[in-house]
């Protein structure tokens, strides 16, 4: 999960982590699931730190009341959305309110990815470096998603997302998208059943 990292501080980035959602069928905040003693949501948003020099925000929810306290001592802005019930799209949008002016790029990632790492994030970054136009996305199995790199360009199109649609549809519409193949993307934690996996891949 680790590996030769590049340097890419300093592009302007905004992290936003996708943390609002009620974890239904975990049956359990999925954002304080433990790996290593590390709450799922903490360790996402320290790989971001590591890379978005803007700062990165983090969006609750659901149990917004019981996650905050994990997150006291971290430099991340938390902002509520009242409207998570909604689906992802309410949630980007409560985040891009609130990202830099300055800001040329936005990370867009969630919290339900733990083996994503610092290393993936900046093979993620040293790719949007080629072309600072692109959306960059990482590629997994025969699909790809977030973690992605939005272009300030794409700042409106993110903040009118609507319900549930993600940020895939305006991937899927990028002429000129670039993939970076990330396969610790493709496992997530969506049931007890996922996390049973992580902890027994986790042992070895």
């Amino acid at each position: 999960m680790g590996g030769k990292e590049n340097n890419i501080t300093g592009l302007g980035l905004t992290g936003i982590v996708l943390a609002a959602g009620a974890s239904l069928r975990l049956g359990r905040p999925k954002q304080l699931v433990e790996l290593d003693g590390i709450p799922l949501l903490v360790r996402i948003l320290r790989v971001l730190l590591a890379h978005c020099d803007r700062g990165v925000i983090c969006v609750l929810g659901a149990h917004a009341a019981d996650i905050r306290p994990a997150l006291d001592r971290m430099d991340v802005r938390i902002v509520v959305n009242s409207d998570w019930h909604e689906g992802l799209g309410a949630s980007i949008r409560a985040g891009v309110a609130h990202v830099p002016a300055d800001t040329r790029a936005i990370l867009l990632s969630v919290c339900d990815q733990p083996l994503v790492c610092k290393a993936d994030i900046a093979r993620l970054g040293a790719e949007w470096q080629i072309d600072q136009q692109a959306i960059v996305a990482a590629g997994y199995g025969e699909g790809y998603g977030v973690p992605a790199i939005f272009p300030a360009a794409y700042r409106d199109d993110l903040a009118a997302l609507q319900g549930d649609q993600g940020a895939k549809t305006l991937i899927d519409a990028a002429p000129g998208r670039r993939i970076v193949e990330m396969p610790n993307a493709a496992f997530d934690i969506d049931n007890s059943a996922d996390l049973a996996q992580l902890y027994k891949f986790n042992s070895k």
